[in-house]
């Protein structure tokens, strides 16, 4: 088992918008699946709907708190 795992959540329709290439509806499952996770000593949920280098930094202070 990881130390951590990271997961990158986001809403349906920003997810849609940075990538058109996956039809709605398996997009909805994945993004179904993934947002469906919660915080917990191994999982850390980053919000991934923040401009990239607020995520970037975000997962960057999870792994350095993690090490």
């Amino acid at each position: 088992m990881p130390d951590k795992i990271i997961v990158l959540q986001v809403e349906l329709d920003e997810l849609r918008r940075r990538k058109s290439d996956i039809d709605v509806a398996r997009h909805e499952r994945k993004a179904a699946a993934v947002n469906a996770l919660v915080n917990s000593d191994v999982v850390a949920a980053v919000n991934a709907n923040q401009p990239y280098q607020d995520v970037l930094l975000d997962v960057k202070r999870l792994i350095w708190n993690t090490l």
